[in-house]
């Protein structure tokens, strides 16, 4: 009972803390083994305060997080953000506890917390790639300059479809194709045509790729109405796609929804090389572009609308969705408009006096 009390202590809430204690002691283990060559990296306390213990452990975290943040990773050539550092140390201070029983430093280990902000103050913002936006009207120019309402090939149709449907469906490229972190691929069983009295639409059954714990995320609906045929039009892809690689009823559920000539799911490199294709055509540079390129422009298009639709149609739990969309002049002109409206309505505070909204 008590190794089970442990295992749960030790197993947070989500997969991916778990991920990133492993990753932690990981590069624990890295460090011990580098130039430090630590004989012994944690003193296990002999009694609750035992000054020796905390000094040594505590000082075993002082030297590895500046290793931290000079030596560079393999992989990258970086060295790890700040941000990262920090959860790192978190956690392994949180296993040592587990471990012993107690706090593995005492006085909350403030020479390591001035030292985590030291380097925090050091580092440059670690800013995401700067990648532009693949916006509807850059489709509907591709579309005809790249001939893609004349292809009938499965290569052509899949891939046209593929990038198409990730703009309006704000999707990033591991949702629809196969890459590293594709745990599971939508099908064509995901989806279904529709034909009502809103028209004719198509809608996708998507799955969203973070989650929490360790249950799937549910799939969420993407509905996509009939337009005009041309390079923005997402149900007229779609139709293309059933049209020129059509799938038999029984295999649709085994049959990724993006695939390849021979059958084999669409790739994430290849997805992102069709969009730098794209963009090249287009007079762009290819390098400014990627696989959230679609999803910025997507998010772009539809940000005028309404915030929030812009967040439950990404799939967005929280108001992140907000980094995605780009500022265009339309809207700021539209902002700079609406804040001379002598048109405005009172707010809560205004009328509830018992009422204040926290700042």
């Amino acid at each position: 009972m008590s190794r089970a009390v442990a295992d749960r202590l030790r197993g947070p809430a989500n997969a991916s803390t778990r991920d990133n204690t492993l990753s932690a002691v990981a590069k624990l283990r890295e460090f011990a083994n580098g130039p430090a060559k630590m004989r012994k990296l944690f003193l296990t306390p002999a009694f609750y305060g035992d000054l020796r213990s905390s000094s040594y452990n505590e000082w075993s975290l002082l030297t590895f997080a500046e290793w931290c943040v000079t030596a560079r990773s393999k992989k990258t050539g970086k060295p790890i953000a700040v941000s990262t550092l920090e959860t790192y140390i978190s956690l392994i201070k949180s296993e040592l506890a587990i471990d012993f029983g107690c706090e593995p430093i005492i006085n909350g280990g403030k020479r390591l917390s001035r030292m985590l902000k030291s380097i925090k103050a050091e580092s440059p913002a670690q800013d995401r790639k700067k990648r532009r936006g693949l916006r509807g009207r850059h489709l509907r120019r591709a579309f005809l300059k790249m001939h893609y309402g004349e292809e009938r090939t499965v290569r052509a149709v899949n891939e046209w479809a593929a990038v198409a449907v990730a703009r309006e469906a704000l999707a990033r490229g591991s949702e629809i194709t196969k890459g590293a972190r594709s745990a599971v691929t939508p099908t064509r069983a995901d989806l279904t045509f529709e034909d009502d009295r809103y028209g004719k639409t198509a809608t996708l059954w998507l799955r969203p790729l973070k989650k929490r714990g360790k249950a799937q995320a549910a799939k969420v609906p993407i509905v996509f109405a009939e337009y005009d045929g041309g390079g923005s039009d997402m149900y007229a892809a779609l139709r293309r796609l059933e049209q020129f690689d059509p799938v038999s009823p029984g295999a649709r559920a085994f049959t990724p929804l993006f695939r390849r000539k021979r059958g084999e799911p669409l790739t994430q490199s290849a997805f992102r090389n069709v969009i730098k294709k794209i963009a090249a055509v287009l007079g762009f540079d290819p390098r400014r572009f990627g696989g959230h390129s679609p999803r910025i422009g997507g998010a772009t298009d539809i940000g005028d609308l309404n915030p929030l639709m812009l967040q439950a149609k990404g799939r967005w739990g929280s108001d992140i969705a907000s980094i995605y969309n780009r500022l265009t002049r339309r809207g700021l002109v539209k902002a700079s408009r609406a804040m001379q409206d002598k048109t405005f309505h009172r707010d809560m505070e205004e009328i509830y006096s018992e009422f204040a909204q926290p700042a």
